[in-house]
């Protein structure tokens, strides 16, 4: 994987992941399947603290369990992404193979192993004040 984040509208929150992806490392097993649909995962990773660490410190870690997930499912990159600012983003993407039965119903047979972690920084960095 090789993935590029870039803000595209900083006051928007508006950000475009980018990724190149090698599908020649899917097993052939499964690659070889009737019906496949390749495509893509795109999670949001958590900050969760530390033991010791104050002010916000800690690790990024996969969001699980609770119905805290973040992720958004896409064909093929760019992904435009808008999130909410004041805040920093992390983010990994991960290749997926479905396959797709004659009655339209899928099932994921195989993932990849998730990509770098990327990063959006969305935080505001200064304040502006308005002169009157």
């Amino acid at each position: 994987y090789r993935v590029v984040a870039r803000i595209v509208s900083p006051s928007a929150g508006a950000s475009l992941l980018s990724w190149c992806y090698d599908w020649d490392v899917v097993p052939k097993d499964v690659a070889g399947l009737p019906g496949v649909v390749r495509g893509f995962e795109v999670l949001q990773l958590r900050r969760e603290p530390e033991d010791g660490l104050e002010g916000g410190q800690g690790r990024d870690v996969f969001a699980a369990g609770g119905g805290n997930e973040v992720s958004w499912a896409c064909s093929r990159p760019p992904l435009r992404l808008v999130r909410p600012l004041g805040r920093r983003y992390t983010f990994v993407v991960r290749a997926s193979i479905d396959v797709v039965d004659g009655s339209g119903a899928s099932s994921r047979r195989w993932m990849s192993p998730p990509s770098l972690e990327v990063s959006v920084d969305l935080q505001v960095s200064c304040a502006l004040q308005s002169v009157d």
